[in-house]
């Protein structure tokens, strides 16, 4: 199940229920509530642990990377918008921003990208679908021969050291082992009861801003509220919180 990936698990859950003809009629507008509840909740448990002091001390050439990385995928955005935008339609530009952020902060982000650019349901969904089909032609030709391919113009990889425990497989970001433990539970528990209070607040300083802007506003206000919160030792230390034993953010 773990090497298969949430992601995937859970894309696979949703075709089988939604073309199994169990749900009832009108059920399309709930999924969209739900949608529109569970991203902007998800969020600040992805920002808790990020390790902001760290980037600018152990980045270095990750920092030149990530910025080269960002420049590639813009410039590639844009040809692509150019050369297809038309095809897609009017809302092309949507598209276009979905790909920037799916390619700059993989699933998470781009749900997000979603939430605030009002995307189509089905649009999100085939731009997604889409980008899973080609980008597993890319992982394949990564697993296969890609390794010595681009060895033979780049240098090999130095694995850089993981502070604490990182080293132990069971506390890798995506391993639920021990999640439901006591002492692990009751903190996840309570990170969730903060991302609650947390959306509740931005969607009530949203309020203050334009009816038009006010969807990007929550999302903005959210990422503020969830990397602030990373600064505070207690939340930043809940196990089992994305990235919890990363010391690199781009991992």
């Amino acid at each position: 199940m773990k090497k298969i990936g949430a992601v995937l698990i859970c894309y696979g859950i949703g075709l089988i229920v939604g073309n199994a003809g169990i749900l009832p009629e009108g059920a399309a507008k709930y999924q969209e509530l739900l949608s529109n509840i569970t991203i902007p909740l998800a969020l600040p448990l992805i920002l808790f642990s990020m390790d902001v002091r760290t980037w600018f001390s152990q980045a270095g050439n990750a920092m030149k990377s990530l910025l080269l990385g960002l420049f590639t995928v813009v410039l590639m955005v844009i040809v692509g918008f150019y050369i297809y935008g038309e095809k897609i339609g009017v809302e092309g530009w949507k598209v276009a921003g979905m790909l920037v952020a799916i390619y700059t902060g993989g699933t998470p982000n781009l749900a997000a990208m979603k939430t605030a650019l009002g995307v189509d349901q089905e649009l999100y969904i085939m731009t997604h679908t889409y980008e899973l089909a080609l980008g597993a032609l890319y992982l394949v030709f990564i697993l296969s021969v890609g390794q010595r391919v681009f060895l033979s113009f780049l240098p090999p990889f130095k694995k850089p050291e993981l502070v604490g425990d990182a080293g132990n497989p069971d506390d890798d970001f995506d391993s639920y082992k021990g999640i439901l433990y006591k002492k692990t539970f009751l903190p996840i528990l309570a990170a969730f009861g903060l991302s609650v209070a947390i959306m509740g607040v931005s969607f009530l300083l949203s309020r203050l801003f334009p009816a038009d802007f006010s969807t990007a506003a929550i999302i903005l206000l959210i990422t503020t509220f969830g990397i602030a919160f990373s600064f505070v030792p207690r939340v930043k230390n809940i196990q089992k919180t994305f990235g919890k034993n990363l010391s690199l953010p781009f991992m």
